[in-house]
């Protein structure tokens, strides 16, 4: 959950180093399938909206209640907000527990510990969703 203040609390975390043959190993698949995709594209209840801040306490006013929503506001929200959540391992977190895109929170969480210039994470941010939100529009419902 994501408090007013940006913090996000979560609830029953998953390792992404589980054992291969886990149940969670198929939510790490590139390829959705149906139940997958009808989870990750749901509308998400405001209290667990993406609220993108520029610091502790100091929101944007940006906030995103689905992925393909997510993928339009990482295009318009301020630099510094990107390398704040980043940072912070937010973006990774929002997309694991709350969306249920473990795929897409560990390609997230990858990017996580190199140094690129905010443009250029922004990009490579923006290039993986806007492709996951593609393979998910065209997977089968």
């Amino acid at each position: 959950m994501i408090s007013s203040s940006g913090n996000i609390y979560l609830q029953n975390t998953k390792q992404l180093d589980s054992p291969p043959g886990s149940s969670f190993k198929k939510f790490l698949q590139k390829t959705p399938d149906r139940q997958t995709t009808k989870v990750v594209t749901s509308k998400i209840p405001a209290e667990k909206n993406f609220y993108f801040y520029t610091e502790f306490g100091k929101p944007t006013g940006i906030h995103s209640a689905s992925i393909f929503e997510f993928s339009e506001q990482l295009r318009r929200v301020e630099n510094q907000s990107i390398q704040y959540h980043m940072g912070r391992g937010d973006f990774s977190k929002w997309l694991g527990e709350v969306v249920q895109d473990a795929w897409l929170a560990h390609e997230f969480d990858a990017l996580k510990g190199k140094q690129l210039p905010t443009n250029s994470l922004r990009n490579k941010l923006t290039d993986i969703t806007n492709k996951r939100c593609r393979e998910l529009s065209q997977a089968p419902r």
